[in-house]
């Protein structure tokens, strides 16, 4: 009998350590064909490679439940884990792994404590890890058939056997893509056998090596030889394991595999819904060993895996290297102060602020505006900024510049990025103000005149999406610009929320969650911005994105222009803003009306909320849109919107004429009243004016007398003597050279373009004085010190005015509010013409250089037509007119040409004179994503012309 249940013993441990090959590791592993030697997908790849740990993007807790050959009548083999790994950013991680193998006559179990450092070597990611396991391997002799209870003499002494293993790994990033792995498990032969005659035995030792290779998102291999050192019918056991992963959307993985003894299935379902996401993993194994086979000895192997918020290494450190003054400081006159910072630290930091602030003679701290902002910094690299300050009074004054503080709470800090180290942030110095030496100016002629003057008024327009370089977050300077335009009209509008979402594009070459990951950084990104520039603007800024995994979402689909993937992708890599104003009614009226029929229902009422939020908000207004019906005139349109204008306008008289504003639509007899702010992002900036013309300018110079006095005891290197608007902005140098200027200078009327000023543009005498490294500045004060251009006669101004942008490969807008100031055109022409002074008016359409010559002809042209259509719709409106047959009379009878035309690409949008040197900028460049935005649009150019009202009559 004894030898009958020694014989079953066996059996059934040897049945076991078979099984244990298949229920060793993780549930991801089980599902790839145990090829995970140079994979680190959870914690539980800590159980097949220990450097796994040192890898990990986060903490990890994984748990997992097997049923391993499941199939084999009256036998039940399960196996559970539990593993969690800590990691710590640079420096690596640490692990702790349980798992039990139970049968019924037997169980094994193992607890691991692995260490496992992060290094970079050659700027490659490399982990080395050892796990230290000990061994418990159990039996219950009581399960076994005849077996005598207590007179057993292998179980008389214990019917447990304890061991310590050890095992250890690499994985490195070898070649971009490319990671190697390898595993030495059981190094020191574990011995798990009783009396050395049962049990598992020594445990052997198994040496795995083996490369993954990520082609794309949807075909990630990896290939393993494994080599354990025992022999199975005389033969070495060499196995070749091989797996493949596939990322597919909404965070499902699919895994199969060859093992060496079955083919593996795996599935993993991923969200990021809690804590820093989750994965429910599912694996498959089916047997190829015959015997296994026929009796259906499948092996099913289920986990969760629970992630942290992902933990980024801090790898920047930013240091204030030194604060300086420019110059010698003089009580009530602007000077410059200069702070140099630097990143010292191993890595790119991102976008953060910078504040300069003093403590003036009383002792308090008191802020310099603005606080800087820099979108980002790479390692290495030192930057200097300059702030200009103008102290009140002489003394001694102690400066201060802070990296990474939004100068909210001055002195106190308020820092955003993680850095290596924070005590480098802040850097002083003390400045004395007060000289001797002053320079006083007369003026000669401080007024100039013209008896006519033309001028040409443009635009620069605005895009509301911010564009980014692959696999990047972060704000170019332009962007930045665009930023502190859109933080000072949200302080102008309290009630308005700017919604921001991110989104990233296939040329990112990121897979799903990261994706997602990427774009919301691009939105948080432009949100930071926003902040350091306003930080109260915080509270108006909402972001969009989740996190999930998902296909990108395009702005230009890339099936509409193959022959430009580059291009289209570059447009596709952005943030996106829009406007809300969540205490009203988005579309707070709306309805429909029969044939022919214009007037408001008496059932249509207003909200007294939006009103409330028109008059608070600067740039809130109404967008009223009338439509027409199958059968009737376009022009019923706009009627149907003026009638709820005007009842709304009844309504409230108190609301600002231009608040309400009309646009026709093309969908039914509707009409659609909707709460709009997208002039907070869609409204143009206005250019500096260029003048293009003029005559009889008297004088045609203006003297200057410069005195300087207290400067015998100064050597003074050089001075300059400028032009300048009172903020101190170049307009002219009209002196440079060495020692103190001269006492007289002069000055004909022009800047530095050759341009001359701009009427009724207020014009100062600044001059500078250096000594040494010093610069003293000096500026002529008061009305007396102040010179202007007057207009006597009649003065004509052209208006070069955007009227839409497009959206690509269309004719329809992307802002009905750009398009609605078509209505202020129509107007203008009226009034005008009424004044006999009628103005000639050219709309011109325009394309970006995506597509064919004979294309984008044909679409600019049919852009120019649509808005053309609509601008005579509001002249039919204004005039009164019944239909397009008498416009054209009127037209006709006042001598006013109307016309459009297409230019495709062979315009990109440019302002006239607008630079320091008096140039033209081009601002639709259709080499950037931001130029084709803009150079999709309608322009109108017409002629004002304006009595002066300094006119001698």
């Amino acid at each position: 009998m004894k030898c009958l249940f020694l014989s079953l013993a066996c059996v059934f441990l040897v049945s076991g350590a078979i099984l244990a090959d298949s229920g060793e590791f993780g549930v991801k592993d089980a599902g790839g064909g145990l090829a995970g030697a140079a994979l680190y997908q959870d914690a539980g790849s800590i159980l097949m490679n220990p450097a796994s740990a040192g890898l990990l993007r986060s903490n990890c807790f994984t748990a997992g439940y097997s049923r391993l050959a499941w199939g084999i009548g009256g036998s039940s083999i399960e196996r559970g884990l539990g593993c969690y790994v800590f990691r710590q950013p640079e420096l690596g991680g640490a692990g702790l792994s349980f798992t039990i193998l139970n049968q019924d006559v037997s169980y094994y179990a193992k607890l691991g404590l692995t260490i496992a450092p992060e290094l970079r070597l050659f700027d490659r990611e490399l982990a080395f890890g050892i796990t230290g396991v000990w061994y418990q391997t159990g039996y219950r002799p009581s399960h076994f058939e005849g077996h005598d209870i207590g007179l057993d003499p292998i179980f008389i002494e214990t019917t447990h056997k304890n061991a310590f293993g050890l095992s250890a790994g690499v994985i490195g990033n070898i070649y971009e893509r490319l990671w190697f792995g390898l595993a030495a498990r059981d190094i020191n032969e574990p011995n798990l056998a009783l009396k050395d005659t049962v049990g598992y035995g020594k445990r052997p030792i198994e040496l795995q090596a083996g490369v993954f290779y990520p082609v794309d998102r949807y075909f990630r291999p990896s290939v393993d030889f494994m080599w354990r050192n025992e022999t199975i019918n005389d033969k070495e056991l060499i196995r070749v394991r091989v797996g493949a992963e596939s990322h597919l959307p909404r965070g499902l993985k699919f895994r199969v595999g060859y093992d060496g003894t079955g083919l593996d299935f795996g599935l993993t379902l991923h969200s990021s819904a809690l804590f820093g996401g989750f994965d429910i993993d599912y694996a498959f194994v089916y047997p190829l060993e015959k015997d296994l086979a026929d009796v259906g000895a499948v092996s099913h192997h289920f986990g969760l895996s629970i992630w942290s918020v992902k933990k980024r290494p801090v790898k920047v450190d930013l240091a204030a290297e030194g604060v300086s003054p420019a110059g010698v400081f003089v009580p009530g006159v602007k000077g410059q102060i200069h702070g140099t910072l630097s990143n010292i630290g191993k890595a790119r930091s991102d976008g953060f602020s910078v504040s300069l602030s003093y403590r003036d003679t009383s002792g308090l701290w008191r802020p310099v505006f603005p606080v800087k902002y820099l979108d980002g910094l790479p390692k290495d690299s030192t930057v200097t900024l300059t702030w200009d300050w103008k102290p009140k009074e002489a003394g001694v004054y102690t400066i201060r510049m802070v990296v990474d503080d939004d100068g909210r709470d001055t002195p106190k800090i308020n820092s955003k990025l993680a850095e290596r180290n924070e005590e480098n942030n802040i850097s002083e110095t003390t400045v004395t103000v007060g000289i001797s030496g002053n320079i006083e100016f007369v003026i000669g002629t401080r007024k100039g005149w013209v008896t006519r003057l033309e001028y040409l008024v443009e635009e620069k327009p605005l895009v509301p999406i911010v564009f980014f370089e692959p696999g990047d977050a972060e704000l170019d300077s332009e962007e930045i610009e665009l930023m502190r335009i859109y933080a000072e009209r949200l302080g102008h509008n309290p009630d308005a929320n700017l919604i921001i979402e991110g989104f990233f594009d296939p040329s990112d070459e990121v897979e799903c969650t990261t994706g997602a990951e990427l774009a919301l950084r691009r939105a948080e990104a432009v949100k930071n911005a926003l902040v350091s520039i306003m930080p109260e603007s915080e509270k108006q800024i909402v972001l969009a994105n989740e996190i999930y995994c998902a296909k990108p979402e395009y702005r230009i689909d890339p099936a509409r222009a193959r022959a430009n993937p580059d291009l289209i992708a570059a447009e596709n890599r952005r943030a996106e803003m829009r406007i809300e104003y969540p205490a009203a009614k988005t579309r707070f009226v709306e309805y429909s009306l029969a044939a022919g029929v214009t007037e408001v229902p008496t059932s249509v009422t207003f909200d007294d909320s939006t009103v409330a939020i028109l008059k608070r908000n600067e740039d809130a207004i109404v967008l009223i849109q009338g439509g027409f019906g199958a059968g009737e005139d376009s022009t019923i349109a706009l009627a149907r919107a003026e009638a709820l204008r005007s009842r709304l306008e009844n309504y409230d008289p108190t609301i600002l004429p231009g608040k309400i504003r009309i646009v026709p639509g093309w969908d039914g007899a509707d009409v659609k009243a909707t709460v709009s702010g997208e002039g907070i992002l869609w409204a143009p900036t206005v250019s500096k004016p260029n003048v293009m013309g003029f005559q009889d300018l008297e004088p045609h110079f203006t003297e200057i007398t410069l005195t300087s006095t207290g400067f015998d005891d100064i050597h003074v290197d050089s001075s300059r003597v400028n032009m300048v608007t009172p903020d101190g902005y170049l307009i002219r140098n009209v002196h440079r050279g060495p020692g103190l200027p001269p006492a007289k200078v002069r000055w004909d009327w022009l800047d530095e373009g050759g341009h001359l000023v701009v009427p009724d543009q207020i014009v100062r005498v600044q001059a500078e004085i250096f000594i040494g490294e010093k610069l003293v500045v000096f500026m002529s004060q008061g009305k007396k010190g102040r010179l202007f251009l007057r207009v006597k006669d009649i003065q004509r101004k052209i208006r070069k005015l955007l009227v839409v942008q497009f959206i690509f490969d269309e004719t329809e807008p992307t802002s009905h509010f750009l398009e609605s100031r078509l209505d202020g055109l129509a107007h203008d022409i009226v009034t005008q013409a009424r004044a006999k002074m009628a103005p000639d008016v050219k709309l011109a359409g325009h394309t970006d250089a995506i597509g064919t010559e004979k294309h984008n002809q044909r679409l600019s042209e049919r852009r120019a037509a649509r808005e053309l259509s609509v601008l005579r719709l509001y002249l039919i409106h204004h005039l009164g007119v019944k239909n397009s047959a008498e416009l054209d009379a009127w037209l006709a009878k006042e001598g006013i040409v109307v016309d459009a035309a297409g230019y495709g690409d062979t315009k990109p949008y440019t302002l006239q004179g607008v630079s320091d040197d008096g140039l033209p900028v081009i601002l639709g460049n259709n080499e950037t994503p931001r130029g084709r935005t803009v150079n999709r649009r309608v322009t109108v150019e017409y002629g004002i012309d304006e009595d002066s009202p300094y006119r001698q009559k």
